[in-house]
């Protein structure tokens, strides 16, 4: 049991509502932080378990994002 690269395609919607969160979360940390850069520590984790689903988690401007991808 291996993975495939069909494991790791993310569907348009759920891309569009990560962009979407993601532009949120850096919109109100620049109204916090105006002089700051959160994209330096911008961190995308997926996560597959087999039989159990996949998530992406991004780590951006000092929130987590988490969309199921199934």
């Amino acid at each position: 049991m291996g993975l495939k690269q069909d494991d790791f395609k993310i569907p348009e919607e759920k891309l569009e509502e990560l962009n979407a969160e993601i532009e949120r979360v850096v919109a109100d940390y620049f109204t916090r932080s105006p002089d700051a850069d959160p994209l330096d520590g911008m961190t995308v984790v997926f996560n597959f378990g087999f039989g159990l689903g996949r998530d992406l988690d991004v780590y951006v401007a000092g929130k987590t994002i988490s969309v199921d991808l199934d």
